[in-house]
């Protein structure tokens, strides 16, 4: 437990495990600061001021803890040092309509998996943006409400775990990350969540209520396939 973080809905943990990275609420309706505590000293430091504003506080540490991907106003991708600094322009969509949400890192610090949500045409793509910048990759596409905004990236980066739903119901899907496979790997139920993968990427784990409870299951993986 973390003294004073109970009223945090955001809150992750270094790769380390030495730090916390948490949205700390001034109080007023000021958006909230990024900010770091050190769980062995109890310091904490501003990571990014003001952080959150338009109603987004997306943010996801880098493999090695020394960056993190955050969402600013929205529509762009921002890195910088976890212990703050200047930030980097990673990424910025030109369509007003379309928000970026940062989802997950690769392990080896190349790519950032996102998730393009057009709010106008009402359709998530999830996407692969080069952490060092450029152009991006799309791993997959659909309509919104049957193709979900969030996902994990296999250890290996050769995958990507979400989910797709249809007819008030959800199933986990695995895409290959270069967009040439799609793999059902769950039958469809009403409350699922989606996939974590293993450490060693051979297992995925998820919540399903298929049996008439809620239950926590795994699903040995190879090559993306159940």
């Amino acid at each position: 437990q973390f003294p004073g973080l109970e009223q945090t809905p955001y809150a992750q943990l270094s790769p380390d495990g030495q730090k916390v990275l948490y949205l700390r609420s001034p109080g007023d309706r000021r958006a909230a600061d990024l900010t770091a505590r050190d769980l062995s000293s109890g310091r904490e430091e501003t990571v990014v001021g003001g952080f959150g504003e338009g109603g987004f506080s997306l943010f996801r540490w880098s493999p090695d803890g020394a960056r993190v991907v955050y969402t600013h106003q929205r529509r762009e991708l921002r890195v910088l040092g976890s212990n703050g600094g200047e930030p980097r322009p990673l990424w910025f969509s030109p369509d007003p309509g379309v928000v970026v949400k940062p989802l997950d890192w690769a392990r080896d610090g190349r790519s950032i998996l996102a998730a393009l949500v057009d709010e106008t045409a009402r359709t998530t793509r999830l996407v692969l943006v080069p952490a060092d910048g450029g152009e991006l990759r799309v791993v997959v596409s659909g309509n919104r409400g049957a193709l979900e905004d969030w996902a994990r990236l296999s250890p290996d980066g050769r995958f990507v775990a979400g989910l797709r739903s249809e007819g008030g119901k959800s199933h986990v899907c695995v895409w290959a990350s270069d967009g040439d496979q799609e793999t059902p790997v769950t039958e469809p139920a009403a409350r699922v969540s989606p996939g974590f993968w293993s450490p060693d990427g051979a297992y995925l784990v998820f919540t399903s209520d298929r049996m008439k409870t809620q239950d926590l299951w795994a699903v040995p993986m190879r090559d993306g396939r159940p």
